[in-house]
């Protein structure tokens, strides 16, 4: 498994803002998908509509917006600062 930090653009209503986070993940980064379930712990539908994955049950959008790969060496210091 690898470690990434990604910042998920989520809409709400009219208001959009940006959380980032720092998960390990063993499947593709590419796979915005997989990034987005693995995150949220649910499964995801796209919305072809909004252009976005919506969870069962929620109202809000969310898609990945940037993915970065961190190297070994810096987890611990990441983890360190709580990030």
């Amino acid at each position: 498994m690898k470690t990434y930090i990604i910042t998920i653009n989520i809409r709400d209503g009219e208001y959009e803002y940006l959380s980032t986070d720092r998960i390990t993940f063993a499947g593709d980064p590419n796979d915005e998908k997989a990034v987005l379930e693995d995150w949220y712990m649910e499964e995801m539908i796209y919305d072809d509509w909004c252009r976005a994955y919506q969870p069962d049950g929620d109202y809000r959008l969310y898609r990945l917006y940037c993915i970065q790969e961190v190297e070994e060496q810096d987890v611990e210091v990441l983890r360190k600062y709580g990030i």
